[in-house]
């Protein structure tokens, strides 16, 4: 994936590490919070749900496609960022084979601090960028 440094803070769910991967499932397969139909990259989290336009272009011997990707402020401002993507190869994966997967097999132990509702203030890329007035983590 090829963004300039300007557009990368705008994203809200893809990647920006040009190692990791967009995989388009056979059949329109949904993995994550992607899945497809011709033409159509979907996007679906927990808040908002995006059809993103695509194209694949031919250039030299490389397969690319263009995506309209729509970023978080798109329903106010109708904004999208182009993404571009090179083809790698053409295997059929599964969403199995590609999902990430931690150790969750954990025993419940309590955290009392945690009980409720909480409220989201912000977003960083890193947490050094948060200058709040106690910003002791624990």
């Amino acid at each position: 994936m090829y963004l300039g440094e300007e557009d990368s803070s705008r994203l809200s769910i893809l990647p920006v590490d040009k190692n990791r991967y967009l995989y388009f499932l056979p059949g329109g397969e949904r993995y994550w919070c992607y899945g497809w139909t011709k033409g159509k990259l979907l996007v679906k989290t927990g808040t908002d749900s995006f059809a993103n336009d695509y194209r694949v272009e031919r250039r030299g011997e490389d397969l690319y496609m263009i995506i309209n990707y729509k970023t978080i402020g798109y329903p106010q401002t109708g904004g999208t960022t182009p993404l571009v993507m090179r083809k790698v190869d053409s295997r059929r994966y599964s969403a199995k084979e590609i999902a990430r997967k931690d150790a969750i097999n954990k025993p419940f132990l309590t955290d009392k601090r945690v009980i409720g509702k909480w409220k989201k203030t912000d977003y960083y890329v890193f947490l050094r960028e948060w200058e709040g007035e106690n910003t002791s983590v624990s």
